[in-house]
């Protein structure tokens, strides 16, 4: 049924969750003026659906839409549905399985096998959405597609066991990067993980953290343009609040800014030009 405060529980008969789903679709969380991106929507109603599912090719194609609800990594980017992005394994008390993380495609196979076969419930309450944007001179930032982070609540129960995490789920692109909850905190961070939490740090004002962060990424991909050209900006025009000294802000920012046009990012050339003809924006 759907309840009040957009409660979903994910129960009843065929025709019940039809209504359910269609009632999903036009259902907009709004938390500062964010709606609910609509691939977290689809993600959920696709939960739905399967667990009232009736034939496998029906099955089969809900499976597919919800594995496509994920990005793809960068290695698998011609296969989506071979890989995807990794996922916290909470389904371990349902299924036994001990590894700490599947990739998101091999998590939906698992997570059909329990809502079509093994009699799992889940029940989700979408609580709300920010959005952030990465760090980029202020012509620029609005183009920048916005980050959306979705908190969710969500309950899985099966033969009297209950299990419930709070969850966030990081959005670009209609497409989820991340998912964040109780057992991912122990993960290693995915660069998309860390891209996502600097830009929301740079959002709220923390910019020696949004700085550090994207120096951890360059720990992890040295090459990652992206992350040089934030780092370039940061260092420049918020070297102080980065605690930077003045001479540290200026180097360090076109160091990273030269790098960032070395490895082909967009704009590198306009913002280092900026950077060596003038002191301000």
């Amino acid at each position: 049924m759907l309840k009040k405060n957009n409660i979903i529980t994910f129960i009843g008969n065929k025709k019940l969750v039809i209504l359910v789903c269609l009632l999903f679709s036009t259902i907009s969380v709004f938390a500062k003026g964010t709606a609910t991106p609509a691939v977290v929507t689809e993600y959920f109603a696709i939960i739905a659906q399967l667990q009232t599912s009736e034939g496998k090719s029906h099955v089969y194609d809900c499976v597919n839409k919800m594995k496509k609800c994920f990005a793809y990594s960068e290695v698998t980017a011609t296969n989506r549905n071979s890989s995807g992005i990794q996922l916290a394994n909470d389904l371990l008390t349902f299924t036994g399985i001990k590894q700490t993380s599947h990739s998101s495609s091999l998590y939906c196979n698992y997570l059909c096998t329990l809502l079509t076969e093994k009699g799992l419930k889940v029940e989700a309450e979408i609580k709300e959405s920010t959005i952030s944007r990465e760090v980029d001179l202020p012509e620029y930032r609005i183009e920048n597609t916005p980050i959306i982070h979705t908190t969710v609540k969500k309950k899985m129960s099966k033969g009297g066991v209950l299990v419930e995490s709070d969850e966030t789920y990081v959005s670009q692109n209609n497409l989820i990067y991340v998912v964040e909850n109780s057992w991912s905190v122990n993960l290693p961070k995915s660069i998309s993980s860390l891209r996502a939490n600097a830009a929301l740090l740079f959002t709220q004002g923390k910019y020696k953290m949004a700085y550090q962060t994207y120096l951890q990424i360059l720990s992890q991909d040295n090459k990652d343009a992206n992350a040089y050209y934030r780092l370039g900006i940061l260092a420049f025009w918020y070297g102080k609040k980065c605690g930077l000294s003045d001479k540290e802000s200026k180097d360090n920012g076109i160091a990273y800014m030269s790098d960032a046009l070395r490895l082909g990012a967009v704009h590198a050339d306009m913002v280092l030009f900026y950077m060596t003809h003038k002191s301000t924006i």
